[in-house]
């Protein structure tokens, strides 16, 4: 099954419809998209498919090319665009419908980037300087992670002096620069994990050869990239002069990285349109500021904007931008309110 997406057109294809069965939402029930307040420090996701609030999804303050790196699963390279894309900052929110699968979320989130930012885009393949990472000569060092016994669960030797909640960080994929060189570790990560780190360090895409399934336990210490200050003590002992990356990979973990020329498939984003529309107080009433806003009114928000005027009114404000825009940006509003 193929999605084309051009503007804020869609095709979709949905296989059973003709045997009676009913069509998968292919949209949310609310969305609503604000661009985020420049004061705001930090952001994140929450919520979606297989979390603990599968209802609700939640983007903070979150530059739109990691809510498309989201929506298409592509890692940041694959991402060819604008560069406002990495600096403008959203906040997005919606409520998605009961017993949505995660395929099913990701192409409503597709519809919406679409439909709000007027989104144009298509895939094609370009080479990249890349790395594989394979098994050793002498097999896997990594050891396979056991289910956590609480207060008797080994801390690794590296990890004993940082604060414990530093040490969770650590634990969980973050890498920390010490006063010789940088630390990652892991407990009961996947090597998918591990390679998306390593991509990070390296500033280049790394595959996973290895062909390991499991979960493991690691510690990796390798020197620290130039530019880069110490956050915390721990780590090499002072004087010992810590290996680079690919060589910390090779020892320590037991495992390799190849250098290659790979092709990647790209997401080009060939349009977008910055999403701001915003209300200006004057005179105790609220008015439009003189940002343009192009985005299209959708036709729920027309009918329900309609009241009992009826129809004939929508179709004026249809006609007005001045009124389009407006209502644009109540109905942002009305799903913010719905939405907390």
């Amino acid at each position: 099954m193929r999605v084309s997406v051009i503007g804020a057109c869609f095709v979709v294809i949905i296989p059973g419809i003709a045997f009676g069965q009913p069509a998968a939402p292919s949209a949310f029930e609310v969305a609503s998209v604000r661009r985020a307040n420049p004061q705001t420090v930090g952001g994140g996701l929450r919520g979606g498919p297989g979390t603990d609030d599968p209802g609700r999804i939640a983007y903070s303050n979150m530059p739109l090319v990691s809510v498309l790196i989201n929506a298409y699963h592509v890692q940041p390279f694959q991402i060819s665009g604008p560069d406002w894309l990495k600096t403008e900052r959203y906040d997005i929110a919606a409520k998605i419908p009961e017993g949505v699968t995660q395929s099913q979320y990701d192409l409503m989130l597709q519809i919406l980037l679409a439909e709000r930012f007027h989104l144009v885009l298509h895939h094609e393949t370009r080479d990249f300087r890349a790395y594989e990472l394979v098994a050793g000569k002498n097999g896997p060092k990594l050891k396979e992670s056991v289910p956590n016994t609480g207060a008797d669960q080994a801390i690794p030797p590296a990890l004993k002096d940082l604060a414990p909640a530093t040490r969770s960080m650590v634990l969980a994929g973050m890498p920390l620069a010490t006063s010789t060189g940088v630390l990652m570790a892991g407990r009961g990560r996947f090597v998918k994990e591990l390679v998306e780190d390593l991509s990070l360090i390296l500033g280049a895409p790394v595959v996973d050869r290895t062909g390991l399934a499991g979960k493991y336990d690691y510690t990796l210490e390798f020197e620290r990239p130039q530019g880069v200050a110490p956050s915390a003590t721990a780590g090499t002992a002072p004087g010992d002069s810590p290996p680079t990356v690919l060589t910390a990979v090779q020892e320590q973990l037991g495992l390799k990285l190849e250098e290659k020329k790979l092709p990647f498939d790209v997401l080009v984003v060939d349009r977008a349109e910055k999403y701001r529309p915003k209300i200006r107080r004057h005179l105790g009433r609220d008015q439009l500021s003189h940002q343009p806003c192009r985005a299209p009114l959708p036709r729920a928000v027309a009918s329900w904007h309609t009241g009992r005027r009826g129809s004939r009114s929508v179709r004026r404000s249809q006609q007005s931008p001045s009124r389009l825009r407006l209502l644009t940006v109540l109905h942002d509003r009305r799903a913010a309110r719905l939405l907390r």
